[in-house]
């Protein structure tokens, strides 16, 4: 979707931030660029993310998956932490320490917009920037330009995969399957907020279905997934760990070259996926 707003195209960056729009407009960003990300920094604060489908068995190989409510459904969630604005699987270079980085974070600066259907927008933080040879163009004779058209087509893919886990995940609330995962308090001196409103699917009352609920979970695909998930579950013992080794990294200071804790080889070249995701080399 193209939008033009009503605000002449030279408004650009003289509105201050909390006046621009949220979505990329022809309007307000036709002249006006974006810089790709240097690390993924910029999810540190991210606690959860919602998954495509497809995703979920590969994340779970190295992060706990969650349940999460989204005003009147259900979505499959990533767990970075057990607390509330905290990424345990961004170190403090910046680093992904995961085994695979979720397809909606490698699209970054682009997210689709939280105000209008199928528009692209920037994550909270981001600015456009004025035009120079270390920016590329949001927009290109009045279209999209060819590399947010890209970020706007895998955004589109990933919204379409969470939302076909929305009846599966209905159909075991439905059933009593989903109980409410209460995660090991950390201690109250590091001053964390708990992670709330996570779900699980209880593996005795999955068990306990009948023959022919288990028949509509496999015409729904959703056994791969939901075992994937039962699978997870035993990653969130190790939340306490990484959060104690994180802040005796940070107590410490930036650490010498080699010391930090090694990414996986899928993780370890964070451009180079955002690259792959945004020139249509696979996500």
């Amino acid at each position: 979707m193209l939008l033009k707003e009503t605000a002449p195209p030279d408004v650009g960056l003289a509105l201050p931030p909390s006046s621009r729009p949220e979505t990329i407009t022809l309007g307000y960003h036709d002249r006006l660029g974006w810089r790709r990300a240097e690390s993924i920094a910029f999810a540190r604060n991210l606690a959860t993310q919602p998954l495509a489908a497809d995703e979920i068995v590969r994340v779970a190989q190295s992060m706990s998956i969650g349940i999460r409510r989204d005003q009147d459904s259900w979505v499959v969630v990533a767990i970075f932490s057990d607390a509330v604005g905290e990424n345990l699987y961004v170190d403090q270079h910046g680093k992904w320490l995961g085994a695979y980085i979720p397809a909606a974070l490698r699209v970054f600066p682009f997210r689709l917009s939280p105000e209008v259907p199928d528009a692209l927008a920037l994550w909270p933080g981001s600015e456009p920037q004025a035009l120079d040879d270390h920016c590329e163009p949001f927009f290109v004779g009045g279209q999209l330009a060819p590399v947010p058209a890209r970020a706007l087509q895998v955004l589109r893919t990933v919204r379409a995969g969470i939302t076909a886990l929305a009846e599966p995940l209905a159909f075991l609330a439905e059933r009593g399957v989903l109980v409410e995962w209460h995660f090991p308090p950390r201690p109250q001196s590091c001053g964390k907020v708990p992670l709330a409103d996570i779900w699980r699917v209880d593996a005795e009352r999955l068990d306990a279905l009948g023959d022919s609920d288990w028949l509509m979970l496999r015409r729904m695909r959703a056994l791969p997934w939901v075992h994937a998930h039962l699978a997870s579950i035993h990653h969130a013992a190790g939340f306490q760990r990484r959060a104690t080794l994180a802040a005796q990294t940070s107590a410490i200071g930036p650490s010498s070259p080699g010391s930090e804790r090694k990414a996986s080889p899928e993780a370890e070249d964070f451009l180079a996926l955002v690259a792959a995701a945004l020139n249509g080399n696979g996500t």
